[in-house]
């Protein structure tokens, strides 16, 4: 088992201290002691491993080494744009995609959305990505940005950031390309890989062929993962994992 993780604000001082929340689950949950090694990490890609100095009641003091750089991600090259479910499987969703590698998450409002993603939602999915690193042990958290609409998702495929993104648009239809895994999802890719990709995932009911259309026109692909209809949080860990076999090739 390896060392139990922390997460803190900042890295590179000898000397840490704990916050209250993080204080309180060393303490009263691990019941860890005065000379226990422990390994901290800032959600930024750094961590550092540390020795518990001192500690009071509510209080953590840790002697850390100086932090190195290890993110675990993959590098701002995997996003992803989602239709989220509601209760447990929402945060199942982003622990996959935390576990998986996957770098950044942008809500998706769509017609068929059964969850709204507002400020204070946005900050559970935040606190979960940051909890699912701890378990993961990845260093960087993924980034969760603000909930978008079909209409504000075409302008970015419109931008000038996107240039250098691929997207896919996840839509389960005869019509559409299907990929097995170990196969690449369109074999000139393999000549020219892209920097980036974006995988764009729809509610339980499905993007509307209006939506589609219109994020097909904005420049995204198409693609289907097979004849069964998946759940969400099945679909983006089979993107994600296509996705990470991708951009290693």
């Amino acid at each position: 088992m390896g060392l139990h993780r922390f997460f803190v604000e900042e890295l590179g001082a000898a000397r840490i201290i704990l916050d209250d929340t993080e204080a309180h689950h060393a303490i009263k949950v691990l019941r860890l002691q005065v000379g226990t090694s422990i390994e901290l990490f800032d959600g930024k890609g750094n961590v550092s491993i540390g020795t518990i100095d001192s500690m009071t009641k509510r209080e953590l003091v840790v002697t850390a080494q100086p932090p190195r750089f290890e993110p675990r991600d993959s590098l701002d090259r995997i996003r992803f744009a989602v239709s989220l479910p509601k209760g447990d499987r929402q945060r199942n969703t982003v622990e996959k995609l935390v576990e998986l590698g996957v770098d950044r998450l942008t809500p998706l409002h769509t017609e068929r959305s059964v969850a709204e993603i507002d400020h204070s939602n946005r900050d559970r999915l935040i606190r979960y990505a940051l909890e699912s690193c701890k378990q993961c042990r990845r260093n960087r958290t993924m980034r969760v940005e603000e909930t978008q609409n079909i209409s504000q998702l075409r302008q970015f495929l419109k931008s000038e950031e996107a240039k250098d993104l691929d997207s896919w648009v996840l839509h389960p239809a005869e019509q559409l390309m299907t990929v097995h895994t170990g196969i690449s999802l369109s074999n000139r890719y393999y000549d020219a890989p892209a920097k980036k990709l974006l995988f764009i995932v729809g509610p339980e009911g499905g993007f509307t062929n209006s939506e589609v259309s219109l994020l097909l026109a904005s420049g995204a692909n198409q693609l289907s993962l097979g004849d069964r209809i998946l759940r969400v949080e099945t679909a983006v860990s089979v993107a994600a994992t296509l996705a990470s076999i991708w951009i290693r090739a």
